[in-house]
């Protein structure tokens, strides 16, 4: 069967660069290996806007048509859906992707040119599904599909997570010309390419999307057998993990520590960590090529932390952060506002916080928390009426407020108990907050971050005008005191 795989146009950050799609890769690995004619259409990377894609798509005339979003780009997943349905009546529309997965119900019951969703973990859902459309067999068998029947919606049971995570395939790159794309080393330059370790992850923080809770990974000889095959390949001298949290188990670091050592590989390497972790590990990271790292805290707050399920402390975060530092890893700390809770006085104390963390950080992440369809925080919205309890996922949407702070307008805020007005502020504040990270403080350096804040945002005259006098305050500020 010909079967086209689509990530949708989106104006994704930039910040790593353009990644290789990992997911929609192993996703057409696992298709063309159960003998499938697949094409992966990346339209950010290969520069297609609706036009061009329909184009392609009018020429491929695929069976099956999948389509993968988050949240953030549902819109132009389904209006691909819409515009292609009409055009090719015979092919098959299946949508995936964490957004899909969370709101199956409402996508099927508002949009009325999808046929399946496919949720959760895709690869023996698609492939199974492929063969019962290619047989003209029954969907009700399945796992982990939704469909429409009978005037409703039939759900199939879940499917069972994949154990071994060493049965899948390493990425048939040939799906997709790998030229398209360009990862950048975080905290670096340096091109780099990405690796999956892991999936899953057991924790259970209010704002994120519930990943599966079974984490499961690689086994280290399979993950460095990958890259070594990026590094020969591709002569890149470092590599992104792009786990959820690649320090989770202890045992599994030290092992994949050591036996990079006993390969000789020499590589730089980054990750995402939790600093709840004996930090004697980031030792030997360090001296296995770890060069940088990223973690979060979101609030500095042990209320709001505890209300969050975060199940950290502030002082590990500090600790983490300082231990790295003295081992020349490279942080990004995270951090959020307007999170369940929190109000003046907590926003307050993780802002004075961070004062103490970019003594060792090396540079900060601030978002407002957003509602994200499966989230503990959508389910907190609903409750506290902060969202309709009939909330459509997948109809028109926009906010102006989360453009202000986000960028992005199909996401709504999540606004408890500070004022749009009191984030505004924070936000303000964090924005400029990387001066007083800025070991020698010139007017170029200024100038610089004061023409991307001033032409990189669309904020809005108001926001930008109250941007302008906080930081020629601190920045000027920041120089005469230096």
């Amino acid at each position: 069967m010909k079967i086209t795989l689509i990530i949708p146009p989106f104006k994704i950050s930039k910040r790593f660069g353009l990644p290789y799609p990992i997911g929609l890769g192993y996703l057409g690995t696992v298709l063309k290996m159960r003998g499938h004619k697949v094409k992966i259409v990346d339209c950010d990377a290969m520069r297609l806007n609706f036009n061009g894609l329909f184009k392609i798509l009018l020429t491929e005339k695929p069976d099956i048509l999948g389509i993968t979003a988050t949240s953030y780009s549902r819109f132009a997943a389904i209006e691909i859906a819409n515009a292609i349905k009409p055009a090719l009546p015979k092919t098959y529309i299946a949508v995936g992707g964490p957004h899909f997965t969370a709101t199956a119900e409402d996508a099927l019951k508002v949009i009325k040119n999808i046929d399946f969703v496919v949720r959760g973990e895709g690869e023996n859902t698609i492939a199974e599904l492929a063969e019962a459309i290619e047989n003209n067999r029954d969907f009700k068998g399945i796992r982990g599909i939704s469909f429409s029947a009978g005037g409703g919606v039939v759900h199939n049971p879940d499917r069972e997570l994949i154990a071994d995570l060493n049965s899948l395939p390493l990425i048939d790159r040939s799906l997709i010309d790998d030229t398209l794309y360009y990862e950048r080393m975080p905290h670096s330059d340096s091109e780099c390419k990405s690796v999956l370790a892991s999936r899953g992850c057991p924790f259970n923080c209010a704002f994120c999307f519930p990943h599966d809770r079974s984490y499961r990974r690689r086994s280290n000889s399979n993950i460095l057998d990958e890259v070594e095959y990026l590094i020969d390949r591709y002569k890149v001298k470092a590599i992104r993990f792009f786990d959820l949290t690649f320090t989770l188990s202890q045992g599994n670091v030290e092992d994949f520590c050591l036996q990079i050592k006993q390969r000789k590989l020499n590589f730089a390497w980054y990750c995402e960590s939790r600093v709840d972790i004996d930090l004697r590990l980031l030792e030997l990271m360090k001296e296995a090529g770890c060069s940088a790292l990223d973690f979060g805290l979101e609030s500095a707050s042990k209320k709001v932390l505890n209300l969050i399920n975060k199940k950290i402390a502030p002082e590990q975060a500090l600790a983490f952060a300082k231990k790295c530092k003295g081992l020349g890893i490279k942080t990004r700390v995270f951090l959020m506002l307007s999170l369940p809770g929190e109000d003046r006085i907590d926003a307050e104390e993780t802002y004075n916080f961070t004062h103490k963390l970019l003594n060792y950080a090396s540079a900060l992440g601030i978002q407002v928390t957003q509602i994200i369809p499966g989230t503990e925080v959508e389910r907190r919205a609903k409750s506290l009426g902060l969202l309709e309890k009939d909330f459509s996922w997948n109809s028109a949407y926009k906010s102006r407020k989360s453009r202000i702070v986000s960028g992005f307008d199909m996401l709504p805020l999540y606004i408890e108990n500070l004022s749009f007005r009191e984030i505004l502020d924070f936000y303000r504040k964090y924005s400029v907050f990387d001066i007083y990270n800025i070991k020698s403080v010139t007017l170029s350096s200024l100038s610089d971050k004061l023409w991307k804040g001033l032409t990189n945002w669309d904020k809005g005259f108001i926001f930008k005008l109250n941007w302008l006098i906080l930081f020629i305050r601190k920045g000027l500020a920041r120089i005469f005191k230096g």
